[in-house]
């Protein structure tokens, strides 16, 4: 008969009591060890698998990184089909592609934590300043600041530099990227 040992088989209690399903021999039932109150239940090994063989924190970075390019990837392609429809006046095809892209920014912004909050912040301005203006209304200047801001300067890693570069581009194209209370966009206080 093998004597079940858990991690505290060495401490001995001074109390008289018995914990409920112990025998009076001292030796715990098998049941015993499996209803014990532990934080993980028990799990089957699998031989040759590694301690820690689910998914792991790295992995998750993974995978944040690959969802980051594809989403950089899906905005820059719907930013050049805007560019596109502006230039052609495809006022229907503009709306779709700027709606799509509207869509495409909001899921770069969960992808923020991936990268700096210099790069969240022009992912930010992005979004503000494309919802201040109906897509059917842009102009060709705007849709060509949008994508460069998208080319440029969230590709690479973004820093301050490029915070100020994106919000320059976008407030030349008349896109501003910060808005009052009212939702109306205002730029830094400049009247032109």
């Amino acid at each position: 008969m093998t004597q079940t040992t858990s991690e505290f088989a060495g401490i001995s209690s001074p109390s008289p009591t018995m914990a409920f399903g112990e025998s009076a021999t001292g030796n715990a039932p098998s049941s015993y060890a499996s209803s014990s109150v532990t934080s993980e239940p028990e799990r089957p090994k699998q031989e040759g698998a590694a301690p820690h063989a689910r998914r792991t924190p790295k992995t998750a970075v993974v995978n944040g990184r690959v969802r980051l390019a594809v989403c950089l990837r899906d905005a820059l392609s719907l930013a050049l089909t805007l560019e596109q429809a502006v230039a052609t006046e495809d006022v229907e095809m503009a709306a779709i592609a700027g709606l799509d892209l509207r869509n495409s920014l909001r899921e770069l912004w969960k992808c923020r934590a991936i990268r700096s909050d210099d790069w969240a912040t022009v992912v930010n301005k992005l979004q503000i300043a494309t919802s201040q203006v109906h897509f059917e209304r842009f102009t060709s200047d705007m849709a060509v600041a949008v994508r460069m801001v998208i080319q440029s300067h969230l590709e690479p890693d973004a820093d301050n530099d490029d915070v100020r570069a994106s919000t320059t581009l976008l407030e030349r194209a008349k896109l501003h990227a910060w808005c009052n209370g009212s939702g109306e966009g205002e730029s830094n206080g400049d009247s032109e």
